[in-house]
């Protein structure tokens, strides 16, 4: 949250800078790294009666992605209990139907925290190998008296496994194939191994030691040769 990302708000949800306010605990006064945050009343506590309000990131793509997790940052205020007021996190893959992850109300008592607290939650059954991955975490609906200072939430991210296919030795562009279009990349990892990767950051520079011997030097330009003309 260096910027403001444009994630769907509704009610006081905000981007910006927490000011500290607040009662029962307080809010922070800056974001767990940097100074930004979404939070829920920037400036203090949630309202009395306030019916559910969300913050709803845009859709990511997690195609090809298993074991994957939300991982974020919070410092929650909320009076918690099935009875009194709501915060949830909620997940979905198609944005239509949800499914709460987390609620406050599953700790049978009120949320203050006083630090940033790290937040890991299992998606996989959700969002493992989905195109369309939804997060949004809810403030309400709240009862009619008492009120703590909501959400904070920082440094939001996604994390899982994704199982690349195998790229041949000698090919030093990723495209699959060892052909003569590896010549110039094969070069350019010879010559300045800083350039090639910044030119192909998803490529194993393994590839280009065709020789084997742990390092890509110029040992490996007549075994490269071999491969381009298939020599033994």
């Amino acid at each position: 949250f260096d910027s403001n990302p444009g994630w769907t708000t509704t009610g006081q949800w905000a981007f910006g800078t927490p000011t500290g306010g607040g009662s029962n605990n307080h809010d922070p006064t800056s974001g767990h790294t940097g100074s930004y945050v979404y939070g829920y009343n920037l400036a203090g506590d949630y309202a009395n009666n306030l019916p559910v309000r969300y913050l709803t990131t845009p859709a990511f793509d997690c195609t090809g992605q298993t074991h994957v997790q939300l991982e974020f940052w919070r410092w929650l205020g909320v009076e918690s209990n099935s009875n009194y007021d709501q915060a949830t996190v909620e997940a979905s893959n198609n944005g239509t139907s949800w499914s709460v992850i987390w609620s406050a109300t599953s700790t049978g008592a009120a949320v203050a925290d006083t630090a940033w607290k790290l937040q890991v939650f299992d998606l996989a059954t959700i969002a493992d190998n989905q195109p369309t991955v939804y997060i949004r975490w809810g403030m309400g609906p709240t009862d009619s008296y008492v009120t703590y200072p909501g959400w904070n939430v920082d440094d939001v991210r996604l994390t899982g496994l994704l199982c690349e296919p195998p790229y041949p030795v000698g090919d030093l562009n990723c495209d699959g194939l060892v052909d003569f279009r590896d010549i110039n990349p094969f070069i350019l990892i010879l010559t300045n191994p800083e350039a090639w990767a910044a030119a192909y950051p998803d490529c194993p520079s393994a590839n280009g030691d065709i020789n084997g011997d742990g390092s890509i030097t110029f040992g490996d330009i007549n075994p490269f040769i071999a491969l381009l003309t298939g020599t033994p």
